[in-house]
């Protein structure tokens, strides 16, 4: 799923509930302010829960060392270069029970 047709899916459930959106570009807004949050949430505290949904996590991984092989034109054989690639922040997320067990009912309903 694209990001157009998330927010037409949120504009449209949202409108089910009988709650007024003006459009697409309002639900973007509002969803964007809600990364926004989570991001600075992240890099203050490096740990943001969800009760029953689930955990975001920033973590840093190690540098590491690679070897990246490759051709020169012309030429049979392969040319190792080695290199190291820094470290960098990722977010995990960890899936809560009631998150899981949700989505496991709405499978079931299909």
């Amino acid at each position: 799923m694209r990001e157009k047709d998330f927010l037409r899916l949120y504009v449209d459930l949202y409108r089910e509930k009988g709650e007024k959106i003006a459009s697409a570009k309002v639900a973007k807004q509002k969803i964007d302010s809600i990364w926004e949050t989570l991001i600075e949430s992240l890099l203050k505290e490096k740990k943001v829960i969800f009760k029953g949904i689930g955990k975001f996590e920033l973590r840093e991984t190690n540098p590491r060392r690679v070897v990246l092989p490759f051709k020169k034109k012309g030429e049979s054989s392969y040319i190792l270069e080695k290199k190291m690639i820094p470290s960098k922040k990722i977010i995990k997320f960890a899936a809560g029970d009631d998150l899981k067990k949700l989505l496991n009912e709405k499978e079931c309903e299909r």
